[in-house]
């Protein structure tokens, strides 16, 4: 028996058989306000089921079926909904920040108001009703998504992508750099953060988060701009990456540099689902530091008493940036 809590003037649990959520039928189910945060509903069916305000959040709705569901002002951020259907029904208000929607079919559906900004929507058919009066910025695209007839997407700030690369900006952007999205919305950030915490599978490939796998994440995002000599190590008790090329005044754009290494904002260009690491950094890693030759700066933990700045010089001759972070 599997219970899901729901809105307290439904009963507030709501008992069903089993004991997995994948594949699991609550079509027509009451589930308002239902917590189904960080779930695996693979393959679930919740046709013409009421999820007004339902918490889906970092939950696998690959292949669930909502045709006819009521999913205003649910929140869906970050889930994986691949291939996912909802189909004629209500999205309006629902929020999907940086969910990966592709191959998915809301055809017919409300979609006033949804949130989709730095969603993945390659594939997926969008031809609901309202879609105009989404918010798209930073969302991905490609030639097999499926918008109303005349209908232009760049105009709300989505990308469009092929083979894995933006090569579309909207008109009114065109000859601009596209600015960083924040992901999942300036209101309730702790809700990004604690994806990251309950799933950094996500966004690492791996469940293990150590030195050498955040080390070598940061390493690939540094080579997505540059192939400057970079210095990869342990110094002085500390893990290191540092490069000739300072890559987070690259990448940072109108961010500060703290709100860089805090602030979760998806990173297009490095591959699904990811975002830029230095966030991870700052959650999982005890002290974290950046410098470059202008001064070093504490991003998290007490004051740096280790000359890093001196270590690396030693190594790199002519570094522009470092990060370095320990447990």
């Amino acid at each position: 028996m599997i219970r899901i809590r729901r809105a307290p003037e439904l009963g507030e649990w709501l008992d069903v058989p089993g004991d997995s959520l994948v594949g699991i039928d609550l079509s027509g189910q009451e589930l308002h306000r239902a917590r189904l945060e960080f779930a695996d509903l693979r393959r679930a069916r919740f046709r013409n089921a009421n999820a007004r305000g339902a918490f889906l959040t970092g939950s696998d709705l690959s292949e669930a079926d909502f045709t006819g569901a009521n999913l205003v002002g649910a929140d869906a951020r970050l889930a994986r909904c691949v291939g996912a259907r909802f189909d004629a029904g209500w999205l309006s208000g629902a929020q999907f920040n940086g969910a990966d929607l592709r191959e998915a079919s809301c055809a017919g559906a409300r979609l006033d108001r949804v949130h989709l900004e730095n969603a993945r929507l390659e594939g997926a058919d969008l031809r609901g009703v309202g879609v105009e009066r989404a918010f798209l910025a930073g969302a991905s695209y490609d030639r097999t998504t499926l918008w109303p007839e005349g209908f232009d997407p760049g105009a709300l700030g989505a990308v469009a992508r092929e083979d894995g690369r933006i090569v579309v900006v909207s008109s009114a952007q065109e000859g601009k750099s596209s600015p960083a999205t924040p992901f999942a919305g300036e209101r309730k950030p702790d809700i990004a953060l604690a994806v990251l915490r309950h799933r950094p599978e996500l966004f690492l490939g791996t469940g293990e988060v150590s030195g050498p796998v955040l080390v070598r994440q940061l390493l690939a995002d540094l080579q997505v701009a540059s192939d400057a000599p970079v210095l990869v190590g342990d110094l002085e008790g500390w893990w290191v990456v540092a490069s000739t090329f300072d890559w987070v005044e690259a990448f940072r754009q109108e961010l500060s540099v703290e709100a860089y290494f805090t602030r979760v904002v998806t990173f297009l260009d490095a591959g699904v689902n990811r975002i830029h690491t230095e966030v991870l950094l700052s959650l999982f890693a005890g002290r974290v530091v950046t410098g470059t030759p202008a001064g070093v700066q504490v991003i998290r933990g007490p004051l740096l008493e280790t000359p890093l700045a001196e270590a690396v010089s030693a190594v790199l001759p002519g570094w522009q940036r470092f990060v370095a972070f320990q447990f």
